[in-house]
């Protein structure tokens, strides 16, 4: 239950608390005092959208808190750790929501900061609302439907087809997709065959190129390397008119002898020699370097055809031969992928055909129970009517088989036939803004054992009825109190009187300002505002005489 409501510096509530109790509460008051502001407040804490425009004129912000007692927070404590909040302690549950007139609105459950979004969730387990226009949305078909299967008692079931119907969506697209892009599928299967055959066949290495284009050099400057080679080796030690190493054995000679006359030459000696082994080294391998070059036309052509081959690839697909067997390998995953995609079909064909038969079924044990359900939900309905001013009223529940959807393969309406004689009809055609609210408030008391939000709150629920009926409205508002904690605005002296709490709002002007004023009435004040409603007088006159009548004749205690 709500245990404390706090409003501050919104529109004109500067510091308002409400501490309603257990069963019904009333909220009564002049037209313009700010009734509808607890109503608005409860939305705006839950997930509303915030508008700047609500903080009292001169303020930088308002904020709105709430502390509720939960006798079993499990459904909460759920919903706070999927969002990775710690449970409620001791079942009290503590949200806050501020809002500045420069900046984004800012929430907390429990000390911990939250989206708005969660707000929405949040409330949708703690608190149903019902505004001078929420009946309305009793003529909506989802509603309806959502009406039948909290009676039925298929949440889990609806959600658990719900994912089943998703899921067969998505296979379902998928297929028509595949099988649109069967055309387009083969015509690149076909070119990445081809591609990927030219790229393999070509047999690419990783330095290849880079060897070949050397061999190939070599060859093709075969004749100025026999040529320079061997003048070189002439020169070093085979020429006929004196060679570098006939005149190196000459200075070796020279300076042999010259050692032997000054000691200071012997270094010099050692330093031809050296010079005579670097040329004998230098010979040889002029020498073998004339055994192996390679003058072989035929290889040549070889060569030269194989770097064509590589430069043509590498035009074709860019890059360098190390990109060329990169893309060969994306090639071969790219062909694995269309090549799969037969087979992924006739999984996916597999897979809808089962999805289909498990949906079939499940929406069939969803229609009988609906079915079921429904005559007993429109019975319970008719007999909560008769006691509201219909008391030959006609009331259907009708399912009936549609096509598929993401909540069965049922059509769910509500009938209703007020009076003795007519059709049944659609709610939505038939029923004025009068008789949808008490249809509505029927509902509630019908789905009371089911429903699980603990607080309901009601905003002039009793408009556009009078007399009898709205004191009936009175006692449905008393029999759902005693499941749920009820706070009702109400403009009806004989509806607020059967409340177990009466809260007046009124507004006062202080010091310049005008600001909302709410307060907890006792007996007696109790009787004063009941007198207000009626109309007015003294404690004794006849309107004060009837106002205390139904004051003590109200909830039995």
């Amino acid at each position: 239950m709500l245990v404390q409501l706090r409003i501050r510096n919104l529109a004109l509530a500067e510091d308002v608390l409400f501490e309603p109790g257990t069963g019904l509460n009333f909220i009564t008051g002049e037209t313009g005092a700010g009734k509808s502001l607890l109503m608005g407040a409860l939305s705006l804490l839950l997930g509303d959208r915030s508008d700047r425009q609500m903080i009292r004129s001169g303020e930088s912000e308002c904020s709105i808190e709430a502390v509720f007692e939960l006798s079993d927070s499990a459904l909460i404590d759920e919903l706070l750790e999927g969002e990775g909040l710690d449970a409620c302690p001791d079942g009290e549950l503590c949200i806050r929501r501020r809002v500045s007139v420069d900046g984004p609105s800012r929430s907390h459950v429990n000390g911990s900061p939250v989206r708005a979004q969660f707000l929405r969730k949040l409330g949708q387990l703690l608190v149903d609302m019902h505004g001078p226009h929420d009946h309305q949305s009793l003529l909506h078909l989802d509603i309806q439907r959502q009406i039948l299967d909290d009676f039925c008692g298929v949440g889990a079931e609806v959600e658990q087809y719900s994912a089943m119907f998703s899921r067969w969506r998505h296979v379902r697209e998928t297929l028509d997709r595949l099988r649109s892009e069967d055309g387009a599928r083969m015509r690149e299967l076909d070119m990445v065959r081809f591609q990927l055959k030219e790229i393999e066949e070509a047999e690419l290495q990783p330095d290849e190129e880079e060897e070949i284009r050397g061999l190939y050099d070599r060859m093709a400057n075969s004749t100025r390397i026999l040529e320079l080679s061997g003048r070189a080796a002439q020169l070093l030690s085979a020429g006929e008119d004196g060679t570098v190493f006939d005149m190196l054995v000459e200075v070796h000679r020279m300076i042999q002898e010259l050692a032997e006359l000054d000691d200071r030459a012997t270094a010099m000696l050692e330093e031809v020699e050296g010079i005579q082994a670097g040329v004998e080294e230098l010979s040889r391998g002029l020498e073998q370097r004339l055994d192996v070059a390679e003058l072989d036309p035929e290889r040549m052509s070889e060569l030269e055809h194989r770097l064509d081959q590589i430069h043509r690839l590498k035009r074709k697909y860019g890059g360098g031969v190390s990109e060329i067997l990169q893309l060969a390998d994306e090639l071969r995953v790219r062909m694995e992928e269309l090549d799969s995609s037969e087979e992924r079909i006739e999984a996916l064909e597999h897979e809808l055909t089962e999805l289909d038969a498990r949906l079939t079924g499940a929406a069939s044990e969803l229609f009988q129970k609906r079915s079921t359900g429904g005559e007993a939900l429109a019975q319970r309905v008719c007999d909560q009517l008769a006691t509201l001013g219909f008391p030959q009223a006609v009331f259907e529940v009708r399912v009936g088989r549609a096509g598929r959807t993401a909540h069965g393969e049922d059509s769910i309406e509500l009938f209703l036939a007020p009076n003795p004689g007519e059709d049944l009809r659609p709610l939505r055609l038939v029923a004025s803004s009068g008789e949808v609210s008490r249809v509505m408030l029927a509902i509630k008391v019908a789905l009371a054992a089911q429903d699980r939000v603990p607080v309901l709150v009601f905003d002039e629920v009793d408009a556009n009825v009078g007399g009898e009926v709205a004191v009936r409205v009175g006692e449905k508002l008393r029999e759902l109190a005693v499941t749920h904690q009820v706070l009702c605005i109400s403009h009806l002296p004989q509806v607020a009187a059967l409340g177990d709490h009466h809260f007046q709002v009124s507004k006062e002007v202080r010091e310049g300002r005008t600001r909302t004023r709410l307060q907890r009435l006792d007996e007696t004040g109790r009787i004063d505002e009941i007198t207000r409603m009626l109309g007015g007088g003294s404690a004794d006159s006849a309107v004060g005489r009837h106002a205390r009548e139904l004051v003590r004749g109200g909830p039995s205690r």
